[in-house]
């Protein structure tokens, strides 16, 4: 049956079920997904350091125990995606992120997905930071523009790291290209962050070229701290109406 709608979903007829549980749902991920993960009609936002930071919902499971690594719905489907190639699941997330952050984009010039590590890239046959910012490029009608940041070589991949081991593997570890000129404003995307290190550090190679007006955008946070400043603001932001724009997200190349 997954298989079958898959290849439906692919083809743009939208008869859906959770990526998650199965459950028919006529939204990238059925109600009691959503809830379970955090996910809200809104738009989280908050920052991360200097830089707004914007996510979808938790990457773990918000009741767990701190020291538990319980996954949301959300946090194991993008695992099912990234690690074990379901690209139904990848689709579905592409579209709940696409619909959920276009709408505070006005103003920006540029969608930057973080560049993959090409040992990564190779392992998984795709780029889940590309895939999600060419959602969300196509549905608020901005360049998506992969070559203004590049890598500067092999890092240790960083699952698995403290928050001062994360910050010091990816010091330096991406470069600008000359088009990031004074003025440009651009949303850097990736799939998940954690300590916010990789996303920090790409935002800041951006801002040193030239980038006035950096916003971060990822489908999940797995940072407690970030997500309780998220509930105990109001500064949360976005759309009340984020599954009728779902549909009109396709696929990256």
């Amino acid at each position: 049956m997954r298989s079958l709608i898959a290849v439906l979903d692919r083809l743009g007829i939208h008869w859906s079920v959770c990526p998650v549980c199965n459950a028919p749902a006529d939204a990238p991920l059925c109600p009691a997904c959503r809830a379970a993960s955090g996910v809200d009609t809104r738009i989280s936002r908050t920052n991360l350091g200097e830089y707004d930071l914007v996510f979808v919902g938790a990457y773990r499971a918000p009741d767990a125990p701190s020291s538990d690594n319980e996954l949301s719905p959300l946090g194991r489907a993008l695992v099912r995606f990234k690690d074990h190639g379901d690209r139904y699941a990848g689709r579905s997330l592409a579209r709940l992120f696409a619909a959920a952050c276009a709408p505070v984009l006005p103003g920006f010039d540029a969608v930057v997905p973080v560049p993959p590590d090409p040992a990564r890239l190779r392992q998984r046959g795709l780029s889940p930071a590309f895939w999600f910012a060419h959602a969300l490029a196509r549905m608020a009608r901005i360049p998506l523009e992969p070559s203004l940041l590049r890598r500067t070589g092999p890092r240790r991949p960083q699952r698995g790291l403290a928050g001062a081991a994360r910050r010091a593997n990816v010091r330096g570890a991406f470069a600008a290209s000359p088009s990031v000129t004074p003025g440009r404003a651009a949303v850097v995307v990736d799939d998940v962050t954690t300590t916010g290190a990789t996303l920090t550090e790409a935002a800041q190679t951006l801002a040193l070229a030239g980038a006035t007006h950096i916003l971060c955008a990822v489908v999940a946070c797995a940072d407690e701290e970030l997500i309780s400043r998220c509930r105990s603001k109001t500064a949360r932001a976005g759309t009340s109406a984020i599954e009728p724009a779902i549909a009109s997200t396709r696929d990256p190349p």
